[in-house]
Parts: C-alpha cells; structure tokens; sequence
C-alpha cells in the first residue's frame, strides 16, 4: 500500500521557491559573468569619471575666480598693462565662466580710459553678446556702449543703447538712471516723442527713484516749449 504524500506547509514552499530561484540566480550569473563584470566596471569608470570632471571644474572655477581678483585689484591699481595681460589669460583658460565676462568688462573700461574706444566697443559688444545671461555686467556694456556713443555726439545711437540696458534688465538698480540718460540723448537728437516717453517711463515704473525728480523736470521742460 502506498504511502500518503506529506503535505508542504507555507514555510516549507518557501524555502523551497527561495532555494529554486537562489539557483537560477546562480546559474543565470554563471552564464553571463563576464557581461557583469564590465558591467560593473563601465559603472565604476563612470562615476569616477564623473567624479574627475567635477573635481577639474571646481578647481577651474576656483582658479578663475582667483585670476580675476589679481586682475580687479591690478585695475584698481590702475596697474592697466597688467590688468589687460591678467584678463587676457582668464579669457583663454575659462572662457565661457562668468570671471570671462569680468575679464572683457575690465579690458573694455580699460580701452575706454585710454580713448581706444573701437576696441572698448567690441570687448562691450562681446560681453553683451555671450555673456548676457550675466545681468549686471550685460547691463554695465550697454551703458558703456551708450556712455560712448553719447561722448561721439551720436545721441540717437546712444540712447538706443540705454534703452536697451533699461529694458532690458528692468529691475537692475541702474535702469531708471539708465533711461533719464536715454531720455536726454533723446532730446539732444531732437527726439521730443521718444525723450518724453522715457521721462513717463521713469514716473511710472521707477516713480521712488532719484531719477524721477530730473524726469519730471525734463518732461515739464519739454510738455511747455513752443
């Protein structure tokens, strides 16, 4: 007579199913051992790798910022040869970091001081064309660029400039002096309209600023002539 079959309780099914699949765990890694183990080493090359990378740019950021503290105090120095060798270097080592940016703004007051204006115009150009995300130095080039075309008797020029470091960067602390400057260069060009919108802009949107009291005084001037 057979024997009856013993039944399997719960913990004996699993400790069976834990035993099963512990084997083919075994089994599968057994077959593909070698995929794992590069596996396991692309994952290590990579996070080292990554790790490298971030260790190279902070360094390079410390570096950057370092250089363009020697080439500010050399410009506060008025040490100007120097300031322009330091800010040359910075562009060609960490270009595309904001001490870049700082670099080109100093050569450009630097060409500006010394009456080299075409040169100050392209380092202010430069720095408004790829580093405009760099808001207050952005907006210091357009005022420059302004400031510039202003001294050359090009008023019309010069307020566009303003305008646009105003507009452009609204809530920089400068943007109200920025467009009184626009509104003046306006009125020299014989712009009245344009002069006059940029006194009301002031009165509205900057109406606690020290320019205000001079915009209400210029567009008073300009409301009553003949």
């Amino acid at each position: 007579m057979l024997k009856p079959r013993k039944r399997l309780v719960k913990t004996q099914l699993k400790e069976d199913q834990f035993v099963l699949m512990t084997a083919k765990a075994e089994a599968w890694f057994e077959l593909h051992r070698m995929k794992v183990l590069y596996g396991i080493v692309a994952v290590v090359v990579a996070v080292g790798l990554g790790l490298a990378i971030n260790w190279s740019r902070t360094t390079a950021a410390k570096n950057a910022t370092f250089d363009e503290m020697l080439a500010r105090d050399a410009y506060a120095r008025a040490d100007f040869d120097s300031a322009l060798i330091r800010a040359d270097a910075i562009l060609d080592d960490y270009s595309g970091t904001s001490s870049a940016a700082v670099a080109l703004m100093l050569k450009g007051r630097i060409f500006e001081q010394r009456a080299q204006f075409d040169e100050a115009v392209k380092a202010f150009e430069a720095v408004i064309d790829d580093y405009s995300g760099e808001d207050y130095l952005a907006f210091g080039a357009y005022y420059a660029l302004g400031t510039i075309a202003a001294g050359k008797s090009e008023f019309e020029k010069a307020a566009e400039y303003y305008e646009k470091a105003a507009s452009k960067y609204s809530k920089h602390f400068n943007a109200p002096a920025a467009l009184l400057e626009a509104g003046k260069a306006f009125d020299k060009a014989n712009k009245s309209p344009q002069a006059k919108s940029m006194y009301r802009k002031i009165l509205s949107d900057y109406s606690k600023s020290r320019a205000a009291d001079a915009a209400r005084d210029n567009l008073a001037k300009l409301e009553f002539m003949p």
